[in-house]
């Protein structure tokens, strides 16, 4: 529970600008006049080797000649200088760098990727954690710290709950300038620049745990480390909203491989997936941005999204249910109690409806009895205020009504104040106020929108599934026979019969599959599957087979067989020349009452990795574009969500005489097809289409699997199990059966959602001395929200693992171990506590050789633990396992404990 690890980046006690000048136009000039324009408390260095003074105060030579070792270094030097620059802050004890130099170019070019990597190299070696380069900078208004080169100097943002991270200074500084006034703040605004080094993962990890943040914004041109970015967004999610605004949208380049995945698989469709994943909510304008904001900060009603319109005007009322309506959302249905309260107190000529039309003669009497009337309905959720100038009602006595109603009442209340000057004093009343207000109606209901795909999205961040769920168990060994035997033919693409025995390796069912290369070899086969059947050519170079004529469909006989397999063979000679033709593949013609012909596919996106698609399918698969994706991952729930998303799920339950088909078998197929997806980083792209679901079962027919080159999946390995998901699953190959030794037999696995109970009763038990030490300070139970982070981990970020006894319903947790990152990437840092009753049988020391073994398999290389000074019984623990015990600089009670972790 000590200061996070960042937390010298954001709350700095001591700050230096390396390069400060009193030069015109320099950087040096503006972060050093921004700095002290404001009354930041800390203390401030200048430092550059060319003056004495700046503005009258002392001026160092370098990082190393300040009296004190400074918190964070702001560089505002020549590009050339700054590598010497952090080596000199690490020479000086500054483990954290704001680079707002620029020069570094755009990192396109051979000659900017060397510099920046350089760069990078240096700030590692250095142990300096470095935001930047080309940052425009940091403001933390609570504490009046303006670390930047933004414009307007003799201004600060207000102080708020909001923080803001930046991939672009420029829009930062719109979307600051955009708020002005307003009842917005900020707890903290970083623009990233380059992000070298400390990117979104990390970033978001301090903000999960700085009190003084409620909501983040995120906009974002790139995503450069997804699982990082991915783990960092999951995390975060947990306990505050994060609303995303995405730029550069254009798609991202992808050699041709022949298959529909990777044209359907745009990185848009794939980005909108992940940040659903991640509980985040997506918006598409900064006027979105700002509008999920008001409405997520404090909101009371994030659930079921039921909304009343009141308004003074049938038109406004009327755009604002077709609003609603647009949105997905529902019109409240009201009570006949409310109706008839309604009823009673306003005049007749109001219309008693939603919307609920006070006519244009209201008054703010009126506004009073209608809000408290459909608040207190138990089916309403959202209120919305629409109202337009009057001679006969002031828009100051409105807010105040709403203001009055809002307070009173745990629901969400929204303000639309149509008009201009006549409605000025009143929307910064309803500012003050914090009451979220919107210039439009459909601004209004756009908001509303985001609460529920904030709740929809929050409930798929809640699944963890594993890489396989439904018990079955692949035949690894197979797939990985079989991919060596296509690499070693000089193929990446499998051909049909190979995709089928993959794809059995799964326990995916595909129609029996044959090669044949002669007609009568197609005949042969035939014979032994039963007519009818399909033939299809088998090509390397072609992708598409119905459109080189490769396909014939439905023959019912031999002789038939024979002429279908000598017209393909001469017609795709004619249409393809050049094409290499292996031969066809014989099939069984699946034909079965009410089917449905679907798609599955596995594609890779240039940023998330593996991807899984679900949609209509057949030989329109692309022009229909049907196509829901996911990241892999996938359990029932996420499934079940993807299909949804498709225009086609309407037509997979009954209808007319055509019977519903067997739901249960496809998203069997599609928990395998998940599985094969985690299980194979050879996988480039794979077709499943068309896959036929109807009542009784689901078959593929036929498969397309393209395969990555040897070297890329080598590459790829070397970041562990899963390093091309950008979702970690649940790690069941951590579980384990452990008989400790007072004989005790327990399970050791890693955490999970539903053990929050479990981790409750096990605090609960531990005594004020063992959670003291735990914690680091007095505790007496942990809030419900920490409990929940504590369970609701993203398994590619940390890992905890727990001792639990006995079986079922009765289990219990006695032991937690855990791994965290650290700012230093190749170092994690455990905690461990395990109940009194436990201690001396082994498990902590059992606990510990598993997480030692957990963070090489994960790539670190060192592992550290902070333990209090007073706290001798952990500290000889620590020794005896072949930690090095180290005074902690930043804390004299207390100690660091270090290890390395050799094999």
């Amino acid at each position: 529970m000590s200061q996070h690890k960042l937390g010298k980046l954001f709350e700095p006690q001591s700050v230096a600008v390396v390069g400060a000048s009193e030069r015109e136009g320099s950087l040096g000039r503006a972060v050093w006049k921004r700095l002290r324009a404001h009354p930041y408390a800390g203390r401030a260095y200048a430092v550059n080797p060319k003056h004495k003074e700046v503005f009258g105060e002392p001026c160092y030579a370098k990082m190393t000649d300040l009296p004190e070792r400074v918190d964070l270094a702001l560089i505002a030097a020549p590009a050339s200088a700054c590598a010497a620059i952090l080596r000199e802050c690490g020479a000086s004890g500054c483990n954290h760098a704001l680079m707002l130099s620029h020069g570094f170019g755009s990192g396109s070019s051979d000659a900017d990727l060397a510099a920046t990597q350089k760069l990078a190299d240096v700030a590692r070696a250095a142990r300096v954690r470095l935001v930047g380069p080309n940052a425009r900078g940091l403001l933390r208004p609570r504490i009046a710290l303006d670390a930047s080169a933004m414009t307007d100097v003799d201004t600060m943002p207000s102080a708020g709950s909001l923080a803001v991270l930046s991939q672009s200074g420029a829009w930062l500084s719109i979307l600051r300038d955009f708020v002005a006034g307003s009842s917005i703040g900020f707890s903290s605004l970083l623009s990233l620049g380059a992000s070298l080094d400390l990117d979104f993962g990390e970033l978001l990890d301090y903000f999960t745990f700085d009190a003084q943040t409620s909501d983040v914004l995120l906009y974002i041109e790139e995503v450069k480390n997804a699982p990082a970015f991915m783990s960092g967004v999951r995390q975060i999610s947990r306990m505050k909203p994060v609303i995303v605004l995405k730029a550069d949208r254009a798609d991202l380049h992808r050699e041709p491989d022949g298959t529909h995945a990777n044209v359907l698989a745009q990185h848009d469709r794939v980005f909108e997936a992940a940040i659903a994943r991640a509980g985040a909510v997506r918006v598409q304008t900064a006027m979105q941005m700002v509008a999920a904001a008001r409405l997520l900060t404090g909101t009371h009603s994030r659930t079921q999204q039921r909304v009343v319109a009141i308004t003074n005007g049938r038109g406004p009322g009327l755009v604002a249910a077709d609003a609603v309506r647009e949105q997905k959302l529902t019109l409240a249905p009201l009570t006949e109690t409310t109706y008839q309260a309604l009823r009673s107190a306003l005049p007749k000529h109001a219309h008693v409806g939603n919307p609920l039309d006070l006519a244009g003669d209201a008054t703010a009497e009126r506004y009073r009895v209608a809000m408290n009337a459909v608040l207190a309905d138990e089916h309403v959720d959202v209120v919305l205020v629409l109202f337009s100038p009057q001679a006969i009602v002031s828009a100051d006595d409105v807010a105040n009504e709403i203001i009055a109603a809002s307070t009173q009442y745990r629901k969400t209340v929204l303000a639309v104040l149509g008009g201009g000057p006549s409605v000025a004093a009143a929307r910064i009343k309803l500012d003050q106020a914090r009451i979220p207000q919107f210039l439009s109606t459909e601004n209004a209901v756009d908001a509303i929108g985001f609460l529920e795909t904030f709740a929809r999205n929050q409930s798929l961040l809640r699944q963890v599934p594993e890489q396989s769920v439904d018990g079955f168990v692949p035949r690894l060994d197979d797939a990985q026979k079989l991919f060596e035997h296509v690499w070693a033919e000089g193929r990446t693409l499998l051909y049909a019969h190979e995709a089928r025995q993959l794809l059995s390796a799964f326990g995916i069912a595909m129609t029996n599959t044959g090669i044949a290369r002669t007609p009568t070899e197609a005949v042969t086969l035939a014979d032994s599957f039963g007519y009818p059947v399909v033939l299809k050519v088998v090509s390397p170079d072609i992708a598409h087979k119905t459109e080189m004529g490769g396909v014939r469909l439905d023959l019912r006989d031999g002789e038939s067989v024979r002429r279908a397999a000598t017209a393909i063979f001469e017609e795709v000679g004619h249409r393809a020349p050049d094409a290499r033709v292996i031969g066809l593949t014989v099939q069984p013609y699946v034909r079965q009452r009410g089917q449905r012909e679907l798609y599955l596919g596995i594609a890779n996106d240039p940023t998330f990795g593996t991807v899984l698609a679900f949609g209509a399918g057949g030989i329109a698969v692309e022009r229909l574009d049907d196509v829901a994706f996911e990241l892999p991952p996938v359990n029932d729930v996420l499934i079940n969500n993807m299909i949804n998303r498709t225009r086609v799920s309407r037509l997979l339950d009954a209808y007319s005489n055509v019977p519903a088909i067997n739901r249960e078998a496809l998203t069997t197929m599609m928990l395998r097809f998940s599985t094969l997806a985690c299980a194979c980083p050879e996988i480039a792209a794979c077709d499943l289409n068309p896959v036929i679901a109807y009542e009784h079962g689901t078959v593929a027919v036929d498969a397309r699997v393209v395969l990555k080159e040897r070297s890329k999946v080598t590459a790829l390995r070397r970041l562990g199990r899963y390093g091309h998901l950008a979702v970690y699953p649940y790690p069941r190959e951590l579980e384990e059966r452990v008989t400790l030794r007072d004989g005790t037999d327990l399970l050791i696995r890693p955490i999970q959602p539903e053990d929050a109970t479990r981790e409750r009763e096990f605090i609960s038990r531990l005594s004020p001395e063992t959670l003291y030490f735990r914690f680091m300070m007095p505790v007496r139970e942990l809030p419900a929200a920490m409990i929940e982070r504590f369970t609701q981990i993203d398994y590619g970020r940390e890992l905890a693992l727990v001792g639990v006894v006995g079986e079922g319903l009765e289990q219990k947790i006695v032991g937690v171990g855990r791994i965290t990152p650290t700012t230093i990437p190749e170092r994690c840092e455990f905690a461990i506590v395990v109940e009194e009753s436990m201690h001396g049988n082994g498990l902590a020391r059992t606990l510990m050789q598993r997480l030692f073994d957990a963070a090489r398999l994960r790539g670190y290389r060192e592992i550290e633990g902070i333990v209090l000074r007073e706290n001798p019984r952990m500290l000889k623990f620590c020794e005896s396992l072949g930690f090095v015990i180290q005074p902690n600089p930043d804390d004299p009670g207390e100690r660091i404990a270090l290890r390395t972790l050799a094999d």
